[in-house]
């Protein structure tokens, strides 16, 4: 868990490789950790002095002070304020460590959109609405993207630009290369089973005799 939650840092703004899919759902689990305990300290931190003071108020029949209540208004604003500051670092590398998993799963880097789409267009008043209907079928279809298994690389197949290529009846012949004469090579004529073209020392015009 703690070398992928470092892989997501070391690896802020990659979007080229691939991630496994436990790489990034140990990442996911640790924003959850990090993420969750804060929210709960901020919403008690205001809730609690709250509804203390209001039930003590009615309880003892006196004026309410919310002075505590304020107090834990401020702390939780604070805290809040930290958690936005870590939800803006953690956009970038979520976005990379999603592109990469979602290549490392088959599929194109794309359909990060289905997330990325509706939260864009919810900040347009015109589409926002559009965007709230279909935020939670999107988010669910990209989760089910995210949690297939890993696929194989594929390979690429045939000769690369610039090497050999083999033709049928030309093995191992460069490609645009003229094909080179065969030396003394022996051709057999209908008629005369034996007999061997003139060689190369042969004087000119001189006709061979046939065997005897």
């Amino acid at each position: 868990m703690f070398s992928a939650y470092k892989k997501f840092w070391t690896r802020y703004a990659d979007f080229s490789g691939r991630s496994s899919r436990s790489d990034y759902w140990w990442v996911v689990l640790c924003n959850f950790l990090i993420t969750l305990p804060f929210s709960l300290i901020a919403l008690f931190g205001f809730l609690i002095p709250l509804f203390s003071e209001v039930y003590y108020a009615g309880l003892y029949d006196y004026e309410p002070d919310f002075s505590g209540a304020m107090a834990g208004a401020g702390f939780a604003a604070f805290i809040m304020f930290l958690l936005a500051i870590y939800g803006l670092a953690t956009i970038v590398p979520n976005l990379a460590i999603t592109v990469r998993r979602l290549r490392d799963a088959g599929f194109h880097w794309a359909f990060i959109f289905l997330t990325v789409g509706p939260s864009i267009a919810s900040f347009i008043p015109v589409l926002n609405i559009l965007a709230a209907l279909v935020s939670l079928p999107c988010g669910i279809a990209l989760i089910v993207l995210l949690c297939q298994s890993s696929k194989p690389v594929q390979q690429v197949t045939g000769n690369p630009y610039g090497q050999q290529v083999g033709q049928p009846g030309f093995q191992g012949q460069q490609f645009g290369q003229a094909q080179q004469p065969v030396q003394n090579q022996q051709f057999a004529q209908p008629g005369f089973q034996g007999q061997q073209q003139p060689t190369q020392n042969q004087q000119f015009g001189q006709v061979q005799q046939p065997a005897q």
